[in-house]
C-alpha cells in the first residue's frame, strides 16, 4: 500500500511539472522524493532549504544532507549525491546516492 501511494504521488509530481526543460525546483522535489524512497522515517525528513541543484552537460545535480530518523529514532544527518539526467522529463532519469 505504501509503495503504490508513493508511486502515484511520484507520477502525479512528473504530470504536475512542465514537460519542457526542468527547472531547479523541479529537481530538487523530484530528487525529494526519489531520496525518501531510501529512508527509514522520511516523514522525519529535513533537506537543506539553502541548497539548489545545478545544471550540468547532461542535466542536473545536487549535493547536500538530509537530516532524518533511522531505525532507532535517532536524528542522523547523511550526505547525497542526486542526478537528474536529460534535457526534459520526458526523457529524464534520476539516480541518488545516499552515504
Amino acid at each position: 500500500m505504501r509503495s503504490e501511494a508513493l508511486l502515484l504521488i511520484t507520477l502525479v509530481s512528473l504530470t504536475a511539472c512542465s514537460r519542457g526543460n526542468p527547472g531547479w525546483a523541479d529537481v530538487k522535489a523530484h530528487c525529494q522524493i526519489k531520496l525518501n524512497e531510501s529512508l527509514k522515517a522520511p516523514a522525519t525528513a529535513q533537506y537543506d532549504p539553502s541548497s539548489k541543484p545545478t545544471e550540468t552537460p547532461t542535466g542536473w545535480q545536487w549535493s547536500s544532507h538530509v537530516d532524518a530518523q533511522n531505525s532507532f529514532g535517532a536524528n542522523v544527518r547523511s550526505r547525497f549525491t542526486c542526478e537528474v539526467t536529460g534535457k526534459t522529463w520526458d526523457d529524464a532519469r534520476i539516480s541518488v546516492r545516499l552515504e
